[in-house]
């Protein structure tokens, strides 16, 4: 039996989503002659793991409470914490907030020679972090679930088969922004900017898909709109303050982080040995409503519209769940992983419709328009959870010593596809802006709108029940921001 350590850096919405696929993983590797064992998880909120009631299902492993960034340095707490030396063979899988990603792989792959790295998206927040590939790119990979999603593996097959791409067109839009915005304490993964959080999963895939290509040229990138503060604001009412103030600067800021984008559209071409694709890009995190009435006002595609063309129902492929908010009724959450790839199959045209969206009610599908047919998606182990892929097939060739990694999710992929993100946002930013004040007020109105109407309905609960405390939304009322 063939033995893989496992650790675990970071237990919130996406450790907490390695652990239990590695349940999943671990079970079918067992079957194979390998074994994982998982070492230990790094967690720096205490709380989390309470409430995960992780020590009931982790065996051996050691639950270390560290921040494994900014403090005592990651291979220290390894050395001391969990026993680890230099020499071991491990996989780490991290899940800490991005600004740590980079400095973990650091360490690690300096401190353990011998272990294999696989980090959420993004790796990388600056172009200058790159060139920690070309030191340990052969022990380094990224969590680019979507390269492994079902639809993935379908374009792939055809591909094979000779489908040759000429464009691609994606759309991956939450309310990940508003939401942090309602709820400032739930770790919802608001880290930087929507590009690196949203498009850069669109930009592996097509990395992935055009596998000759040399990368990608930016035509066209916009930002649509910004996270209206800076920081995490505490209470909603913080949020509501911030009108009419200004920031600094929009763009790159004296600590080395960008202003975080809520919104954005990109055009780019790829070339290939053969041909010339091109590619775009839309990314929110102020859900369909907003970003749509954005696109359009700045002469970019609808996506309704495009969905309309082909008679999809909404409720395939729009994800909508109600949330509740504490001070309002409820938070509508909207989320879209769409794509639409057009190209030529023996010289016949074909235009594929691609959801990758996995929620409640909502599958993943692949369409092709011509034919008017859904192509056969079942076969792959472990279902619509491209998580335990990626995890299945990274440990396997760890623990079989294989010199090449899987390709979609290593190397050239993440070169590629972090590489064309810094190019969208140098261009982005590059175009200038109608000024600070302009800006932060516009994109307070954009995620404004959003919350207008659960604050008025708020403060109307509070007049019949007699509450004292309607500051909140009587403030937001009195703003006068543009209705929806």
């Amino acid at each position: 039996m063939l033995r893989v350590p496992l650790l675990l850096l970071g237990f919130g919405k996406m450790g907490g989503a390695a652990f239990r696929s590695f349940l999943s993983v671990g079970e079918s590797l067992r079957g194979d002659g390998i074994a994982v064992d998982l070492l230990g998880i790094l967690e720096a909120d205490q709380k989390v793991l309470e409430e995960q009631r992780v020590p009931h299902v982790t065996g051996n492993a050691k639950l270390v409470v560290s921040s494994a960034s900014g403090g005592v340095p990651l291979r220290e707490t390894l050395y001391t914490a969990l026993g680890l030396q230099a020499p071991d063979r491990f996989v780490v899988f991290d899940a800490t907030p991005s600004h740590c990603h980079h400095s973990n792989l650091i360490e690690i792959c300096e401190g353990f020679p011998h272990a294999l790295y696989l980090g959420e998206k993004p790796l990388f927040t600056s172009r200058e972090q790159l060139c920690s590939l070309d030191r340990f790119g052969q022990r380094v990979c990224c969590d680019f679930v979507e390269n492994l999603s079902l639809p993935m593996i379908g374009i792939g097959k055809m591909i094979r088969e000779g489908f040759s791409i000429r464009t691609l067109r994606f759309w991956r839009l939450n309310s990940s922004g508003v939401l942090k915005v309602l709820l400032p304490e739930e770790r919802v993964g608001v880290t930087g900017g929507a590009l690196l959080d949203k498009a850069i999963h669109d930009l592996s895939a097509t990395s992935m898909l055009l596998e000759n290509s040399a990368g990608a040229f930016v035509e066209d990138a916009v930002i649509l709109s910004f996270m209206p503060f800076s920081g995490n604001p505490i209470y909603v009412n913080r949020f509501l303050s911030s009108l009419g103030t200004t920031h600094k600067e929009i763009g790159l800021h004296a600590d080395g982080s960008w202003t975080a984008d809520a919104a954005g559209f990109a055009k780019t071409r790829w070339l290939t040995d053969s041909h010339c694709a091109r590619a775009e890009y839309a990314y929110s995190w102020i859900g369909i409503d907003q970003f749509e009435q954005l696109a359009i006002r700045s002469g970019y595609p609808s996506l309704r519209g495009e969905m309309r063309n082909f008679d999809f129902d909404e409720s395939s492929w729009l994800y909508r769940e109600h949330k509740d908010a504490g001070l309002f009724t409820s938070f509508e959450q909207q989320e879209v992983r769409l794509a639409i790839i057009e190209g030529q199959m023996d010289g016949i045209p074909v235009q594929l419709v691609a959801n990758f969206l996995d929620r409640p009610g909502i599958a993943p599908f692949l369409f092709e328009t011509r034919t008017k047919t859904f192509i056969n998606l079942d076969g792959p182990r472990y279902g619509a959870n491209s998580l335990c892929r990626i995890l299945d097939q990274t440990i396997r060739s760890y623990a079989l010593s294989e010199p090449e990694l899987n390709c979609s999710i290593s190397g050239r992929v993440i070169n590629q596809a972090h590489r064309a993100a810094f190019d969208i946002r140098d261009y982005a930013f590059s175009r200038g802006f109608s000024g600070p004040a302009f800006e932060w007020n516009r994109s307070i109105e954009t995620i404004g709108t959003q919350l207008k109407t659960r604050y008025r309905s708020s403060l109307r609960q509070e007049l019949l029940t007699g509450s004292r405390d309607a500051s909140p939304a009587s403030k937001f009322v009195a703003v006068g921001l543009t209705s929806e």
